[in-house]
Order: structure tokens, then C-alpha cells, then sequence
């Protein structure tokens, strides 16, 4: 496709191809969905890295009632290749992929107590009317924005964040790296947790030769490359957000929102509620 194309998802993996498809330049999200853990596939653990400019907004007509529950509709679905039967004595049907009809509201993502978004240095997420929830990351429980990353909230909800070890909740799945901040660290060994719902850590230090080097290595052949800088500072922006029912654990900071900046960058909260 041509880029900057609009696609609309509504379950976790069609976000998730939509983010992997480079595209892809607005992504309208048609109902509420969790992150779930399929056989197959599953959200990453830490959070999906974005490394290019984006815009992720709720379809006009979307509401909490629309959620669809992936693994549900995969143990029916298995159930019914099986002929198997409901506790009711009914046949088991295939689940339907069509949405029940919707009433207005924000679109809900159940982060399942993993990371939804970590916005990296040369990626950029205008969100707006989505409300994130029962997030787990460490920094940052559902979106953790890097420094040099952009990010634009709008009408916007965070609750129930708080982080949650991997090892908890999943004891015999490997994690995925966890993104590395500069100047946040457990000297004393206690795994202290950053921003119930959100880290932000907005700095425009100058990468060295070798940073940038790394970075632009680690986004060759896609269309993020060039956009690789030595380092600029972006306005991160909260609009009418809503946080609620957030903690930091371990003795951490940030109960709702972890905020660091440095240089000319600016973090800005307007008309938001905690």
C-alpha cells in the first residue's frame, strides 16, 4: 500500500500487524480488546516498541460493550471442531468476528498487566479518545515514552497500572529486553517500579558516535532510519487525560506518572484529572 494509509483493527493482532506494517500511518480502533496470551502468538511482554510516527484514535461508534475476547473465541473454536457442548447441553458454535452493535464511548485495551506501547527515540503516537487499563510494565505500567520520542495524548484514560514481575504472572515464559533508561536503576537490588500508568522521560542529550550508530542499526531497512537523529527534544502532551487507580510498587515514584526532562523538551499536563 501506499503510505500513510488509515487501516481499522479490532482485536489485538490486527493492532499489531497494523504496527508492523510500515505503511501504516493511522490506525482507528472499531471496539474495546485485551492483550492476550494466545498458543501461537501474544502481546510483547515489555511493551510494542514504536519507531515511527503514528496516530491511534477510537472509532466514533466504539464502546466498552464491543469487547471481544480472543482466547475465548480460540477455546470455542477448538471446542467446536471437537462437536463438544456447552454446560447448557447446546452445541458449541464457532465464534462470530462481527461486533455487537456499539454505542458511543472510548474504545478500552486490557493490557493484561503487560505494557501496551513504548514509544522509542524516533517513534511518535498521537492518541486520542482510548482509554488504557491493567497495565503491568515496570516503567511505565501502560506506555513508556523514551527520550527523543514524541507523544501526544488526548481525551485520554489511564487506570489500574501497576507493575506486575513477569515472573508472577507467567513463571516459565521467557521476557523480552526491558527498555533501558539512563539514570533510572536498583543499586540496592529491589526492583523498584517507575509511573504506575505512565514514564516519560523526555532529553535531548546528544547520542555519542557509538548511540548512533546502535540506533540507526536497529531500525536499518525501514522506513525509520532516516529519521534518525544525534538527539532532539520533543513536547510530550497530556490533554484532558484522566489517571486513576495507578501505584508505583517497591517503593518506586510516580504513583500515576513518572515525568523526567531535561533540555529544551517540555512535559505538559492541560485540564487533567488524578
Amino acid at each position: 500500500g501506499e503510505p500513510g494509509v488509515e487501516v481499522a483493527v479490532g482485536t489485538a493482532r490486527a493492532l499489531y500487524d497494523a504496527l508492523e506494517n510500515r505503511d501504516v500511518s493511522r490506525i482507528r480502533v472499531l471496539n474495546s480488546f485485551s492483550l492476550p496470551d494466545l498458543r501461537d502468538w501474544r502481546w510483547p511482554d515489555e511493551g510494542y516498541p514504536v519507531r515511527r510516527d503514528l496516530a491511534l484514535f477510537a472509532d466514533p461508534a466504539c464502546a466498552a460493550a464491543s469487547a471481544r475476547d480472543e482466547e475465548r473465541e480460540e477455546e470455542d473454536a477448538d471446542a467446536a471442531a471437537r462437536g463438544e457442548v456447552a454446560d447448557d447441553g447446546a452445541a458449541v458454535d464457532a465464534p462470530s468476528t462481527a461486533s455487537d452493535g456499539a454505542s458511543d464511548g472510548a474504545c478500552v485495551v486490557d493490557a493484561r498487566k503487560k505494557t501496551f506501547l513504548v514509544v522509542s527515540e524516533v517513534g511518535g503516537v498521537i492518541m486520542s479518545d482510548m482509554t488504557l487499563e491493567n497495565g503491568g510494565g515496570r516503567l511505565g505500567g501502560i506506555v513508556h515514552v523514551r527520550p527523543g520520542g514524541k507523544a501526544s495524548f488526548r481525551d485520554c484514560a489511564f487506570r489500574g497500572g501497576a507493575f506486575v514481575p513477569l515472573s508472577a504472572r507467567a513463571p516459565n515464559r521467557p521476557a523480552t529486553p526491558r527498555p533501558s533508561v539512563p539514570g533510572v536503576a536498583d543499586a540496592d537490588g529491589i526492583v523498584r517500579a517507575y509511573g504506575g500508568a505512565v514514564f516519560v522521560v523526555n532529553d535531548d542529550r546528544l547520542r555519542t558516535a557509538e548511540e548512533l550508530a546502535a540506533a540507526r542499526a536497529a531500525v536499518a531497512g525501514t522506513t525509520a532510519a532516516d529519521s534518525v537523529t544525534l538527539g532532539v527534544a520533543h513536547n510530550v502532551t497530556f490533554a484532558r487525560c484522566s489517571f486513576a487507580n495507578n501505584a508505583a510498587v517497591g517503593g518506586g515514584d510516580g504513583g500515576a506518572v513518572y515525568a523526567r526532562t531535561a533540555g529544551s523538551g517540555f512535559i505538559i499536563f492541560d485540564d487533567c484529572f488524578f
